[in-house]
């Protein structure tokens, strides 16, 4: 893997200088460390995130990601995603007018994804439309009309069978005038996974409404369902979400399948006075085989200092020997929970 992922920056950086423009390079980098336990255990971690994207011409560019985990102790690096594609706008191409139709191809070695609509707690766990999580080589066209309908075909052409990796959806934004905007899709993956069954087609149905703001209160509400037609397995999640204005957010969520209702979550963001946010998330577990119905929790100060942010927490474990859910410590330290420091910055 280390050799594999060497020779793509190689490659990558081989092929800038035959860009049309330097390119625009963004990521992430954090560090920290976790100490906790009795007795006192300590482990640090680190993650580096690079993407970059090149103007080739007038209607293509060229991107890279490179999503690079490191888990400092024991002393272990792994490549969570590597991508490489590139996207060109056959609608400018053919000087269509993009508020009548937007259409665009694009391939490569990617993740096809999906429109992501639901995520609104820190979790995320109420987002069960996050099934195609694999990067491939991927061909994939996207229709726009009237910036209100929209179309994606995409398949990988070395899959076997042929076309066994594929998705296809259609997504609509309707404007709502006064009531808010909804955003919902409905598409299959064929590259699934759902309820554990890896490869699995997968018709998932995903939507979000949030409501126009009444003075400063914002109210986000969202759906998300997943059917393995294979496995005739499913997911089903929801969330709610309040905004007001700057001051903060609170968002609750749940998640179940076929068999059981399996979590609820919840979190907040609180911002008492610019440049510090104090964060706060709760796990609970509802499944009958679960040792306590209180799975985790998680509370930290953060200090916003421009494109940085220190984050200083405490990782609260159930004490039924299973490991915490992290979401802002940089990791769970085994089954313990813990205090922790975290920097993260934004280039």
């Amino acid at each position: 893997m280390k050799r594999f992922v060497v020779l793509f920056v190689l490659v990558v950086l081989a092929a800038l200088p035959l860009m049309a423009d330097p390119g625009v390079v963004t990521g992430d980098l954090y560090v920290g460390f976790t100490a906790g336990g009795s007795p006192l255990t300590t482990a640090y971690m680190g993650e580096m995130d690079l993407f970059v994207n090149a103007k080739v011409d007038d209607f293509t560019k060229f991107y890279v990601e490179l999503e690079n985990y490191t888990n400092a102790t024991p002393n272990d690096t792994v490549v969570k995603n590597i991508g490489a594609y590139l996207q060109t706008d056959l609608g400018a191409f053919m000087k269509i007018d993009p508020k009548m139709l937007g259409w665009t191809i694009l391939g490569g070695y990617y993740s096809a994804g999906d429109q992501s609509y639901v995520s609104q707690t820190a979790y995320g766990t109420e987002d069960v439309s996050l099934t195609s999580v694999g990067t491939y080589w991927f061909v994939q066209t996207e229709l726009k009309v009237m910036d209100f309908v929209g179309v994606r075909l995409g398949l990988n052409p070395l899959t076997a069978p042929v076309f066994g990796d594929y998705i296809a959806g259609v997504w609509i934004s309707p404007k709502l005038g006064s009531i808010g905007t909804l955003n919902f899709d409905v598409f299959a993956d064929g590259n699934a996974i759902n309820n554990g069954v890896s490869g699995a087609d997968t018709l998932i149905v995903d939507g979000r409404f949030d409501l126009t703001a009444v003075k400063d209160l914002t109210v986000g509400i969202g759906g998300s369902f997943a059917y393995g037609l294979m496995s005739n397995k499913f997911d089903y999640g929801a969330s709610v979400k309040a905004t007001y204005g700057t001051l903060g957010n609170v968002a609750v969520g749940m998640e179940g399948d076929q068999a059981a209702f399996n979590w609820i979550v919840a979190s907040t963001a609180i911002t008492p006075v610019p440049l510090v946010t104090i964060d706060g998330a709760l796990k609970l577990n509802m499944a009958t085989s679960a040792p306590s119905v209180f799975d985790s929790a998680d509370v930290a100060l953060q200090l916003n200092v421009g494109k940085s942010n220190v984050y200083v927490g405490y990782l609260i474990a159930n004490g039924k020997g299973v490991a915490p859910t992290v979401i802002w410590a940089p990791n769970a330290n085994g089954t313990n929970g813990g205090f922790y420091v975290k920097f993260y910055t934004a280039f």
